[in-house]
């Protein structure tokens, strides 16, 4: 199956969004409306509107990227998973909810979806063939879902995102996580359920103020324990973080069984992201890092980030056109990518040769203005030197 080609374009009427550290980090298949809320808000109320090229058709189309190498699209009920270059087809019962909602592995796909309150969990073992479902009721909507399955593929853990707090204490938010049963039970999160990933059999996740703190699970989520110190070296405040202080990005869980976790320092030379390994959540390696200089702000950064195959982690710092890929053994590689108009906003790789990334250009004709935003996506198959449009 060809790739598809999908590019949307939102207009925009106001001012220029903040540049800097943002708070929130932005799902591929809700990132036109997000882009018109932000605009919007840094702006003097003006309108927007969006349209899309889904390849002709005149639907709107969007890949969704998650961090653990997935990557999907949905026409109609027919789910596109991208496996290596191709793409696989699944005839869902559900349509997934935004977010890093589609989970494939071999023969097992998990597919989330939430209508009003209710979260549907649907799961094949046989590729789509045959299908069970689960189903809980949420606490309130929810406007996105991510599932975080585990590296032997015997467990996963689905929830809401929930945004990161940014003062004092820390908050909890909750996920789902299977039984030996089958069936969900809820499990408390001290962080948000997107930024999760497995370690081994344990989960981590950033949490606390500004995602200074990092959590580790042995027990599937009964019982949370504070693993700070051991990637750190300190414990950080319970309070009010410094903006010099170091924060957590998003854990990449990689199928080889190894968590990859970026630590983010803001300074006055730039921004310094350290690349710590874990395969247990208890004890670290430290695998690489990267600099980039400009003014970050404070707070945790939106970091193009993925996992490069089973054992590897891949980066692009903000503004940059350098990709960088780490491993537990071994020198970091430096890649210098060609082919994209701008640096990256998302990647996510299949293997360490297939991989997608979507870009934002923004152009306003008068000032700051009536603005254009075009979002596209672009596809490399050698493992990220050379980029090109993705075709219809």
């Amino acid at each position: 199956m060809n790739m598809p080609r999908f590019t949307d374009i939102v207009h925009v009427t106001g001012g220029h969004p903040g540049a800097g550290r943002a708070p929130w980090r932005v799902a591929a298949a809700v990132v036109s409306a997000v882009l018109l809320t932000s605009c919007a808000a840094q702006g003097t109320g003006g309108s927007g509107h969006a349209a899309a090229n889904g390849g002709g058709t005149g639907a709107r189309k969007v890949i969704t990227l998650g961090r653990d190498g997935q990557a999907w699209t949905l026409t109609a009920k027919v789910i596109s998973v991208r496996t290596a270059s191709a793409w696989q087809q699944i005839n869902s019962p559900v349509v997934p909810a935004a977010g890093n909602s589609v989970a494939v592995r071999g023969e097992l796909a998990l597919i989330a979806s939430v209508t009003g309150t209710t979260l549907s969990l649907v799961i094949s073992r046989d590729g789509g063939r045959t299908w069970a479902t689960s189903r809980v009721r949420l606490p309130a909507p929810a406007p996105g879902v991510s599932i975080a399955l585990s590296p032997d593929a015997k467990h996963w853990v689905v929830g809401p995102a929930s945004s990161t707090s940014l003062g004092g204490a820390s908050r909890y938010s909750y996920g789902y996580v299977n039984t030996a049963s089958g069936t969900l039970t809820k499990m408390s999160v001290p962080g948000s359920v997107a930024n999760l990933a497995w370690s081994g059999s344990g989960l981590v996740v950033p949490g606390g103020p500004a995602d200074s703190h990092l959590y580790l699970s042995t027990d599937l989520g009964r019982s949370w324990q504070d693993g700070s110190r051991a990637v750190l070296g300190f414990m950080p405040p319970a309070a009010n973080i410094p903006a010099t202080e170091p924060v957590f990005g998003p854990v990449l869980g990689l199928s080889s069984g190894t968590a990859v976790v970026l630590v983010e320092r803001a300074g006055p030379t730039g921004l310094e992201v350290r690349l710590e390994a874990t395969t247990t959540g208890t004890s670290y390696q430290t695998v690489g890092s990267a600099h980039a200089a400009g003014d970050y702000g404070a707070g945790p950064l939106v970091i193009a980030s993925s996992s490069y195959g089973p054992d590897k982690a891949a980066l692009v710092l903000p503004g940059t056109m350098s990709l960088y890929v780490v491993a537990s053994q071994g020198k970091p590689v430096l890649i210098h990518m060609s082919g994209l108009p701008v640096s990256p906003d998302s990647i996510s790789f299949q293997d360490t040769a297939s991989g997608i990334a979507q870009t934002t250009v923004r152009s306003c004709a008068t000032g700051k203005t009536d603005c254009t935003v075009a979002v596209s996506e672009y596809v490399t198959s050698d493992g990220g030197h050379t980029w090109a449009p993705s075709r219809a």
